[in-house]
């Protein structure tokens, strides 16, 4: 777990409907501090959602895949995840140019055992670095999966979701 204290917050990278993410300094080193958004319409499920995703994390390391620098817990009700700042922001504007590194992200979680399930794949939620590439980020929404059980939930962006 990381000081808040240590936490050096520069600019607002971007938002969303459950968080917002800043570009911070701690000890040093530029990262990416995902928070909740004061507003989040649903406040516990959004909790919630950032603590299955910061222990997803702690789990996934893979080049492909955001690393996680730490966590940061302000008080009893928040939490922040520190992760690496990808200096290139996301692939909003060049969709097609990491696909591949998108794909050997995915790889990579559909074959740990049990399969991990990102549920949220978008141009929004790949990062990238001038250095490293692409990277997955936002693990939120993702879930492991055994080959016996269904995902049936409607999850993800309505303009990404896969339409089965």
């Amino acid at each position: 777990m990381l000081e808040a204290d240590d936490m050096v917050y520069t600019r607002v990278l971007g938002r969303g409907a459950k968080g917002v993410v800043w570009l911070a300094t701690y000890a040093g080193q530029a990262c990416a501090v995902k928070k909740l958004a004061d507003l989040a319409a649903d406040a516990d499920d959004a909790l919630r959602n950032l603590i299955v995703e910061s222990n997803l994390l702690f789990r996934l390391q893979h080049p492909r895949i955001i690393g996680l620098l730490g966590v940061v817990v302000p008080t009893s009700d928040d939490i922040a995840l520190v992760m690496e700042f990808m200096d290139k922001g996301d692939l909003f504007d060049d969709k097609g140019t990491y696909a591949l590194h998108v794909a050997e992200g995915l790889a990579s979680l559909h074959t740990r055992s049990p399969p991990i399930i990102h549920r949220d794949i978008k141009a929004r939620n790949v990062l990238v670095d001038s250095a490293k590439g692409a990277k997955i980020c936002d693990f939120g929404e993702s879930r492991t999966r055994t080959f016996e059980e269904t995902m049936t939930s409607n999850v993800g962006t309505a303009r990404w979701i896969a339409p089965e």
